[in-house]
Parts: C-alpha cells; structure tokens; sequence
C-alpha cells in the first residue's frame, strides 16, 4: 500500500518557480505570490498536504470519556474523542444515515453516546452504531456495519494528531527529534489555562513562515524583542517533519509576559534547568502546528486554512497542573502579551495578503543571517547536545548531510509539502524573451522540464 497521499489535483506553479524556491538560500528566490493567493494552489495543499498528519489539539481536552475535539480541514470533519478506556478515537463528523452533521462544537463532552440530531441515530464512544430509530423491519441492515467511519490517530509528546489518509508515513516519523523536546518540557502533563481563537485574513503559510523568522520583532514586536533580542539564540535541526529555534532571554526577565516578563512568580516547569530557564524555544511542526516552549508554560497554536486568503487559528497556553492549582494563579500577563504579539503578527500577514495580489509584484530574496556561524557557536556552547548538531535537514525526513549554507526559510515548508509527491506542475506558454541574451537563457533545459518530478529530484 502506497504511504503517500494520491491527488487528483495539479500544483499550477511554473517549474522555474519552484525550482529556484528549492535551492540554497544563497540562490534562491521566495515563493511565486501565486503559491499565497491562488485558490488552485490552495486545494492541491488541502488534498496532498492536509491529508497527512494535522494537529488537532492537547490531549488533556480528550482525556476523559466522551471529551471531544470537532475540526474542518477543507470539506472534512473530524471528531477526536476520549474513550472509555482512556485512549482517544477519532471519527468523520458525519451520520451514517443521512449524512447529517454530528457534533458542531469545535470542543465539549457527551455522556455516554454521541446521538444524530436529525434522525436519532446513536453510536458509543468507540464509533459502534448503537441505537436506529424505525429501522425496524429493514431488510439485511446489520448495525456493525454501520458504526462511525474511523480515522487514524495518534497523540505525540501531548499533541493529538489525525491522518485523514490512513497513508502517512509513521507518526513518529514524522515528529522525529521535536518529541523529545515536547518530553522534556513535559507538554503532555500539562493542563490548559487560556484559549484565544483569531480570524486571519492571511494564507496559513504566511503566518507558519512570519512565526519562523524574528528580522521584523524590533519594528513589529518592539515588547518581544526587549524581552529577547532578535538576534539571540541558536537553530535547532533534526530529524522530522519539523524547524525550530531558540531565542534567549535577557537579563532580568525570566519568561515571555508583560511587566518585563519578570512579575509572575511561577515556578518554572519541573526538570527544567539550565539553558532551559533563560531560553524560549520555537516549532513550526509541519503542517499547521506551532509549539512555542517558554521555562514555565507552552503555547499551542494549531492553524485551519479555510481558503488562500483566510485562516483560523486557535492558540492555547498550559502550565503545570500544580501551578494552576496554587491560590493566586493569575496566566494573565503570558495571555495578554500573547495576544497583543499574535494581533501584531497577524496585521503584518494581512498587509502581505494584500501587497503579494498586486500584478507588479514578483518573488525577492531573503536575508541568510549568518545561520552557520549561529549554528557553530551552538555547538560549542552545547557540546553537541542539540538534536542534529552539525546537520541539516534533507528534503526526505530522517536524512541528514553536511551543512552547505543555510536553506531558504520558506524552502523546508514546500519541500516537506512536496516530499515524495509528484508535482505534476502545470506550464504555461513562456514568454519571448526581447534580448537575444535573455532568450538564450531561456532556451536552456529546466531541470522539471515537461516531466513530472518528485522532490528527490529537485536539489
């Protein structure tokens, strides 16, 4: 059985685009500003990328029997459920009757059954029809065939995961090394203590790739950035379907929050110290997870793109259980910062929602920052200790080589989204160049010329 999801849909980008996206960031270009705004672009990512492994949310809000988690991804509708023997389960979001619509909350419980509200039908916790009002009679209906349609799920350092395929490569694959940063900081053991949900007039990509680069904090997040400088920390690498980093704390200040991060007096998360109490650490979690790990609480944000110029986010903050439990726990000052910065983040992705539909606009460069050198410093300061010290991340999960200058920040996001998929790009009719130069240049070779491609092929 094929591991990878089949789409039917062509990703109409030209060849060339793609291409130069996928080379070293020396030479590269960011992505065309069609792969932002064209609805054709935005249903290939629905049906080959969002097919895979997504992340529906905490395991804390599945913990219990009849606990749910209700999300769309596309025209899809899971339900992620807490199970009677402690282990979630999860389902398409449909009646097998007449395809009504189950649950409409995106989060909440039931008692013992989750019950159809058009027709009554019901079924147990563990998807098993149950329940058939005026079924009597019906000719060769047998009830254990018509239990919840089952969808994969697996839950990873505290995130619980669905694979609308039933294809993906293994789960742990695909989280790799980040699982181990998730244990360290005890994500799994945490319980919630605030949730903010934001409508973003923005492609999910550009708010992923806004989240994996702090050149904009000083002008965009001047609060952010007096708290840690932009420049501070190192890259994290390993194996995964993943990009991370580390921002340090300045001095004074011992977490991200208001009042210069320093007036919370909460413990930090157990076992943590060190390195780990001055830092804050960043994930992009391909494809729509970011986990942010600060020395006494994490913050999940989970991104639902919804078409190519609108996403729903939804952004949670957890501590550990014992700290909200003591009198006076008050998240407010983590909650409230949070919040302005994400308000910031998401008005810049709405300004380049905009400015990337203007016709005369066309793909840039990107700064390389000096990520080696970043990078050599991390590993005499760590003694080798970060995952994948001295290694990059190949365009197949797992695989590793020497460093050869750092790759295109929007780079890793497609070459994931492509990983083992044929890219089928559609080309269109190439413009005659004027000068006989340029049109020499364009008669050479493209290395995706009329074939498809798939991602091992492009270096």
């Amino acid at each position: 059985m094929s591991t990878q999801p089949q789409t039917s849909i062509a990703l109409d980008l030209e060849p060339r685009e793609v291409e130069a996206t996928l080379q070293p960031l020396e030479r590269a270009t960011m992505l065309p500003p069609r792969a932002f705004v064209d609805s054709g672009v935005f249903e290939w990512e629905l049906e080959t990328i969002f097919s895979g492994w997504i992340c529906v949310g905490h395991v804390s809000r599945v913990a219990e029997p009849g606990s749910y988690l209700m999300r769309e991804i596309g025209t899809d509708s899971v339900v992620v459920m807490g199970g009677e023997d402690g282990r979630p389960r999860a389902f398409l979001n449909v009646c097998r009757h007449r395809g009504a619509r189950l649950i409409d909350e995106p989060e909440g419980s039931v008692r013992r059954r989750i019950q159809c509200p058009y027709h009554g039908w019901s079924y147990g916790l563990d998807g098993q029809l149950k329940a058939t009002p005026h079924m009597e009679g019906v000719e060769d209906f047998d009830t254990s065939c018509w239990g919840l349609m089952p969808v994969r799920v697996a839950t990873v350092g505290g995130l619980v995961l669905v694979d609308l395929s039933g294809e993906a490569p293994d789960v742990g694959d695909h989280a790799g090394e980040l699982a181990g940063y998730l244990e360290r900081y005890r994500v799994e053991a945490l319980g919630r203590a605030g949730q903010t949900s934001y409508e973003v007039a923005a492609n999910w990509k550009a708010i992923a790739e806004n989240y994996s680069e702090c050149l904009h904090c000083p002008g965009v997040h001047p609060e952010l950035n007096r708290l840690s400088h932009y420049m501070s920390g190192e890259v994290l690498d390993g194996a995964g379907a993943w990009c991370g980093g580390s921002m340090t704390l300045t001095e004074g200040a011992s977490t991200m929050g208001r009042e210069g991060g320093h007036a919370h007096h909460r413990p930090p998360i157990d076992g943590l110290s060190g390195a780990d109490l001055t830092s804050v650490l960043y994930f992009v979690l391909f494809p729509n997870t970011l986990v942010s790990l600060h020395p006494d609480y994490a913050m999940l944000h989970t991104l639902w793109p919804r078409s190519a110029d609108r996403t729903d986010v939804v952004c949670e903050w957890f501590f550990e259980p014992a700290t909200i439990a003591a009198q006076g726990f008050d998240p407010s000052d983590a909650i409230e910062f949070w919040d302005q910065v994400n308000r910031e983040d998401w008005h810049v992705c709405e300004l380049t929602a905009k400015g990337v539909r203007n016709r005369g606009y066309v793909a840039a460069r990107q700064a390389r920052l000096g990520r080696d050198r970043r990078r050599r410093r991390s590993q005499r300061t760590h003694g080798g200790r970060l995952p994948g010290a001295g290694r990059t991340l190949c365009p197949r999960a797992g695989a590793s080589r020497a460093p050869r200058g750092r790759l295109h920040p929007r780079a890793p996001l497609l070459r994931r989204a492509l990983r083992g998929q044929p890219l089928r790009l559609r080309r269109r009719p190439a413009r005659r160049p004027r000068h006989p130069r340029a049109r020499a240049r364009a008669a050479r070779p493209s290395l995706l010329d009329g074939r498809p491609q798939s991602l091992g092929a492009v270096r």
